[in-house]
């Protein structure tokens, strides 16, 4: 099997644990862009349709989860510890921003997910970002068949 392919797979078994394991937030559609240095990675598709993305809570962890096909199927996968992320909002857009810890200082660069949904669903992340400085930040994990992170 190919590398993009074992990305899709392992996307696809967080997807099922996050089910199982988290707490649903919501889906969404939206892009994910990672900016490294003078290099911008394009992590999901950015023409429309945008890739459905769905969003989990778990234990001081905020999960981002996308699966799509254009020409192949694709993934990207993020977990961040919720007190690391930013979060930007306006009337239909939500802006979620945060620094990979994953890989060299100098290569992390910085992540931005734009969603396209309702305030609801940033509400909630708001709320859940608020309460939950107090967890002790855990592992980060960026996955994308797109970029090596």
């Amino acid at each position: 099997m190919s590398e993009s392919i074992d990305i899709v797979y392992e996307a696809l078994g967080r997807y099922i644990d996050g089910l199982c394991g988290s707490t649903y937030i919501g889906t969404a559609r939206g892009m994910v862009v990672l900016y490294r240095g003078a290099e911008i990675h394009h992590l999901t598709p950015l023409k429309e349709p945008l890739p459905f993305l769905n969003l989990f809570y778990r234990k001081g962890t905020v999960e981002i989860v996308g699966v799509w096909r254009e020409e192949k199927s694709e993934a990207f996968f993020l977990r961040a510890a919720a007190a690391d992320v930013r979060l930007f909002e306006d009337e239909r857009t939500i802006s979620i921003i945060t620094y990979p810890r994953t890989g060299d200082m100098q290569e992390r660069g910085m992540l931005i997910i734009t969603l396209h949904a309702n305030m609801g669903m940033a509400k909630t992340l708001k709320s859940i970002i608020q309460e939950e400085t107090r967890f002790i930040k855990k592992e980060e994990v960026v996955i994308s068949s797109r970029v090596s992170i």
